[in-house]
């Protein structure tokens, strides 16, 4: 009879709905160490709540260095021309700036020139071997 009870939750639609939700059994964290800048990349392309479908996000492992750009669609071949121009090129390219994407240069800068919890230290700093020097330290 159990094995009947089972069963019939397994195809019953509220049973579904309502049931337990199941969670995949946790790992541990490792890090991702490496040895020098622009040796490694993550990267991930969140879904946005706006017309502007997606935006795709590289970080760099060593200096935590971010280049971020809003695509409309995720194809491979927008992947393919993310990494051309802001990895392999180091370029930031502005096409019709619209609401959050006329920030983006600001957020990225802002970003780049904050401390990391794990390094210390800016990333721009660890690109460039030197902090910024902001506009408003500059003493006329």
């Amino acid at each position: 009879m159990m094995k009947d009870c089972i069963d019939y939750s397994k195809g019953c639609e509220a049973c579904q709905r309502h049931g337990p939700i199941q969670q995949a059994p946790s790992v541990p964290m490792n890090p991702v160490v490496k040895p020098w800048p622009f040796r490694g990349w993550a990267m991930i392309y969140p879904a946005s709540s706006k017309q502007h479908c997606f935006i795709i996000v590289a970080t760099d492992y060593f200096t935590k260095w971010v280049e971020a750009k809003p695509v409309k669609s995720t194809t491979s071949q927008e992947i393919i021309t993310f990494i051309e121009e802001h990895i392999i090129q180091r370029k930031m390219l502005e096409k019709n700036p619209k609401q959050w994407q006329e920030k983006l240069s600001e957020t990225l800068w802002a970003y780049r020139t904050s401390k990391r919890e794990a390094t210390g230290m800016t990333p721009y700093a660890l690109t460039y071997g030197h902090d910024t020097i902001l506009p408003i330290e500059i003493a006329v």
